[in-house]
């Protein structure tokens, strides 16, 4: 039988270090990695109370879903959900690989029967499509509702980089990129590398952070978080981490000596996940600083022989211009029981989203068991409410 202990201090987080990283062997995904989410709760989730579930079978952990409880939401209920979530490109379960699934789920439905006053639901999102936990949800006795999320455009890494540049990137866009390059040049002296040293990497994030900052006010943003004091701190120990366990993959481009572009992204278990990045949005017109520097960073990634490049969440359209392939990712949201759900979906969200709910039910979930076996709303053998 799975037992559930709930880890909800920063010192039993702090001691669950060891367990949490021998899990972390069979999944492909950093941002579930102890350091990523420590970091993210030490620097920013003062908003937030622990509620880490580590799932107990045969006296070893079994799985860990890293939960946490928002104090501040849109809507006046109390919330469960992934920890780091808008720092994230994925979120998943943390699962042995011996562990059965299933059974962790049916434990998720007790926890949450025992704990009724505590909150009103889960939310959990960005599960990648290959999760088993995406499967297992839509076959449990959960009151839930699942929802596609949002694409996410990939590079798979299946062949030369010429062929790829030739099969599966526009010929206008790849033509103009490599003319950027030639011209460059012309002009003067083009330095591309990675950063591997802690030193130049301070430097480096100073110097992101006023370019990332100057490029949103550009485009009407008054402000952003990349001005705050936590999320910089957050930013400078999170890359640090991942330069310490090799797991960084930040490139700078320089024009002249002069930084034109940055990328900060991550290479783990063989994938390459596209991060942040910015760049000089002041420089010579009719050049694309950050176009150039991901040309070469991919090109970079194809001859480390990487499995792929995953673009992170978002439709954009430069991200549709590099990628071969593309898959989903899921929200769930999870409720104590069924009356919620109306009144969640009907009774409370603002008449936006409620248009969208309807629509959804009315439109587009009549489709989707129609057309395939994904039947995302459990709990009933009734249709949504």
């Amino acid at each position: 039988m799975v037992e559930i202990k709930v880890i909800n201090s920063i010192e039993g987080f702090k001691e669950l270090e060891p367990a949490w990283t021998a899990l972390i062997g069979s999944t492909e995904h950093i941002f579930q990695t102890w350091e990523w989410n420590y970091i993210w709760y030490k620097h920013l989730g003062k908003e937030y109370d622990l509620n880490i579930l580590l799932f107990i079978d045969g006296g070893k952990i079994a799985a860990i879903i890293p939960l946490v409880y928002s104090k501040k939401g849109h809507f006046p209920w109390k919330r469960y959900e992934f920890m780091a979530d808008f720092v994230s490109n994925y979120h998943d379960i943390i699962l042995s690989s011996d562990a059965n699934i299933n059974n962790t789920i049916l434990a998720l439905k007790d926890y949450i029967s025992e704990n009724f006053g505590k909150f009103d639901y889960i939310e959990l999102r960005f599960i990648p499509q290959e999760s088993l936990m995406i499967k297992s949800l839509n076959t449990s006795p959960l009151n839930l509702i699942g929802v596609d999320h949002t694409p996410v455009h990939m590079i798979n890494i299946d062949k030369a980089f010429d062929d790829y540049l030739v099969k599966d990137v526009p010929r206008e866009f790849r033509q103009d990129i490599r003319q950027q390059i030639r011209k460059l040049l012309k002009r003067g002296s083009l330095d591309y590398h990675q950063c591997k040293e802690d030193v130049e990497l301070q430097e480096v994030l100073t110097e992101f952070f006023r370019l990332k900052v100057e490029s949103l006010k550009k485009i009407g943003h008054r402000s952003s978080f990349f001005e705050e004091t936590k999320f910089q701190e957050f930013d400078r120990e999170l890359y640090s981490s991942l330069l310490k366990n090799n797991w960084l993959y930040l490139h700078v481009l320089k024009f002249d000596d002069k930084i034109i572009a940055i990328n900060c992204d991550i290479i783990f278990n063989g994938h390459v996940y596209c991060h942040e990045s910015t760049y000089d949005c002041n420089f010579l017109k009719k050049f694309s600083p950050g176009h150039i520097v991901r040309y070469m960073e991919i090109e970079n990634a194809f001859s480390l022989r990487c499995k792929d490049v995953d673009w992170g969440q978002g439709d954009l359209s430069y991200k549709r211009q590099w990628s071969n392939s593309k898959k989903m990712t899921y929200r769930f949201y999870i409720f104590k029981d069924k009356p919620f759900i109306r009144q969640y979906y009907l009774n409370k969200l603002r008449p936006s989203l409620r248009a969208a709910y309807v629509y959804y039910t009315e439109q587009i979930l009549p489709k989707i068991r129609k057309a395939s076996s994904r039947v995302f709303i459990t709990g009933s053998k009734t249709p949504a409410p």
